[in-house]
């Protein structure tokens, strides 16, 4: 398999798990934030306390196990850490020839690829180092308070106790998680923009609060709902089915 191709399959696999991250953490922080400011939600998610304390579980259960497969560190796995590696070792893969010709698949015989690439930015070491620092913070992050818990708590069963565990969730922080979470994605965007668009790679702050997240699902402009918002939607439109007088 050629690098390029090893780059895009590596790429890819980060984009399905960041948002599938997303997914499971926003469904699961957007039914409380639903639930919470409506009583009539309420009443009817407690008639039915079993199915949706199984469906929240299964959420928390999975967006745990996911990080621990987007922070692993085995080699041999599909993580961050073989993708970075995969860009770092390759570096020929962003040069303007090869965006060219990636842009001449795309578009055959178009006139304007060669311009275009002559304008590609092409990283330097300061840019791969930046973007390891940027994921090393992520990592340090998860390594701190979240990976202990999904050792212990899901994918073993190293607790024995209630109160063990609390005590483990004790030093979450939800808006923590929320911006570790969508971090994800913006470290997603900034290579395929650079991988794709020869753009240079560019970490922005994340809306991820679900009030902010929910106006911008709201607009009428062309906008394109991300995964978080698209969720966020989802989950107050089906618990809206509990609003009865």
């Amino acid at each position: 398999m050629s690098p390029e191709a090893r780059f895009e399959r590596e790429l890819e696999q980060f984009r399905h798990d960041g948002n599938a991250a997303a997914q499971f953490l926003y469904a699961w922080v957007a039914f409380h934030a639903c639930a919470k400011a409506n009583s009539s939600i309420r009443r009817g998610v407690n008639e039915r306390a079993l199915f949706w304390n199984t469906t929240l579980g299964a959420f928390q259960t999975s967006l745990f196990l996911v990080l621990g497969r987007i922070f692993d560190l085995n080699p041999k796995s599909h993580t961050l850490e073989r993708l970075l590696r995969e860009a770092t070792n390759n570096p020929s893969i962003f040069s303007r020839g090869a965006l060219a010709q990636r842009k001449s698949k795309q578009s055959p015989g178009a006139t304007w690829i060669k311009d275009y690439a002559r304008e590609a930015y092409v990283p330097s070491d300061s840019d791969f180092t930046r973007l390891r620092r940027y994921a090393g913070v992520r990592r340090a992050t998860y390594q701190r308070v979240y990976q202990k818990i999904r050792h212990k708590v899901f994918a073993h069963s190293g607790i024995s106790s209630r109160t063990q565990s609390d005590a483990l969730f004790a030093n979450t922080n939800v808006h923590e998680l929320q911006r570790l979470v969508l971090s994800l994605g913006e470290l997603h965007e900034a290579l395929w923009q650079l991988y794709v668009n020869g753009r240079k790679p560019v970490f922005r702050r994340p809306t991820y609060t679900i009030s902010a997240l929910r106006r911008l699902a709201r607009r009428t402009d062309r906008h394109i709902p991300s995964i978080q918002e698209a969720i966020v939607t989802d989950t107050y439109d089906v618990l809206s089915l509990h609003d009865q007088p």
